[in-house]
């Protein structure tokens, strides 16, 4: 256990997920290379797995509790869209001039903002793109917690989360709705897959040799999720569906075998980046676009030299690490509110 009666590698495992999604997001999603059709099989269903085992049935009235959860999630969610929305506008204008303006800054001046509102990823409607996530995770927390607070038996659990997860498969490419609608209810499938395996004593019998073992086989296995092709949840993109759900279960299998297995040292220090992985996941595409942007000013390179040249990647990565160090400690003392906090903590 971790303080304050936190599970030590479940932190942990939030470190690894909110990191795979700062790395996803450096290089080139349009054009990805093999790594991406990798990562992105299962990095995103990892984060909906662990919420899934760290959610539990409260004792207090459903309206209670999703009105707490809404004002968790949708807080930050409102701060840094528009904090996105303001630094794009600075963009915008700044970029106005050029002989050819960045891509990212083609999308006008409403159409990020009415997006904001709609709250799903895609076609500019969201600046900082990652928050998504966000508003698809209330709608998932919710579809979860009807399910197990109001369905009497695991069979009827289980075929509403089969039936959900099916519809969000079926219509994934076919329609466009907002508040991540579609990816939530495919996320289903995965957050309950994750609570359920919290209510069993599996984990709490596995040792960490096993759960290596379980690690290395899972990790040869999804090394094949490339034949699936570029895939991820906030488009949805699945491909074929049965092969993006077996791809996506053993990614995330993978990655919590690992982490389960990892040193008690090493878990602690994953588990420092996963105590702040909601202020990393709503701060690190601002900051990516930021140093992107500073970096075409000063050394001519491009947005598309950067998101397709591993070293100029890695370049904007560790700066990326650099400035989240700095920043988020800043505003969760600064200005925690932003992320529905009282206080805020600093690293350590």
């Amino acid at each position: 256990m971790g303080g304050s009666g936190r599970v030590l590698w479940l932190d942990a495992a939030k470190g690894l997920g909110i990191s795979l999604i700062v790395i996803g997001h450096v290089w080139s999603l349009s054009d990805p290379p093999l790594f991406y059709l990798w990562l992105f099989a299962f990095h995103v269903p990892l984060f909906f797995f662990i919420s899934g085992m760290t959610f539990k049935v409260k004792q207090a009235s459903t309206a209670a509790v999703l009105a707490e959860k809404s004002y968790r999630l949708i807080t930050p969610y409102i701060w840094f869209a528009l904090l996105g929305y303001a630094l794009y506008l600075a963009g915008y204008f700044a970029t106005g001039s050029m002989s050819e303006r960045p891509d990212q800054f083609d999308y006008g001046l409403w159409v990020p903002l009415v997006g904001i509102l709609y709250g799903t990823a895609g076609e500019g409607y969201l600046v900082n793109s990652p928050l998504w996530f966000l508003p698809a995770l209330l709608v998932t927390y919710t579809l979860a917690y009807v399910i197990n607070a109001y369905l009497p038996s695991k069979a009827t659990q289980f075929a509403a989360t089969a039936g959900l997860m099916m519809i969000g498969l079926f219509i994934n490419e076919q329609i466009r709705l907002p508040w991540g609608i579609v990816p939530a209810l495919i996320a289903v499938g995965f957050f309950q897959t994750g609570h359920w395996m919290m209510q069993t004593s599996l984990i709490r019998k596995l040792q960490s040799h096993h759960a290596l073992i379980a690690g290395v086989v899972l990790l040869l296995a999804s090394l094949l999720a490339p034949i699936n092709g570029a895939v991820g949840l906030a488009g949805p993109t699945v491909n074929n569906p049965a092969l993006f759900i077996i791809f996506a279960f053993i990614g995330t299998g993978a990655c919590i075998s690992w982490v389960y297995a990892l040193p008690v040292r090493l878990q602690h220090g994953l588990a420092l980046i996963g105590r702040h992985s909601l202020a990393i996941l709503v701060t690190h595409m601002l900051i990516i676009k930021g140093i992107k942007v500073i970096l075409q000013f000063t050394t001519g390179w491009t947005f598309t030299s950067m998101e397709v040249s591993s070293l100029q990647g890695l370049v904007v990565l560790l700066l990326t690490i650099i400035s989240l160090l700095i920043a988020i400690p800043l505003i969760r003392r600064i200005a925690p509110f932003t992320l529905a906090e009282r206080k805020g903590p600093a690293f350590g």
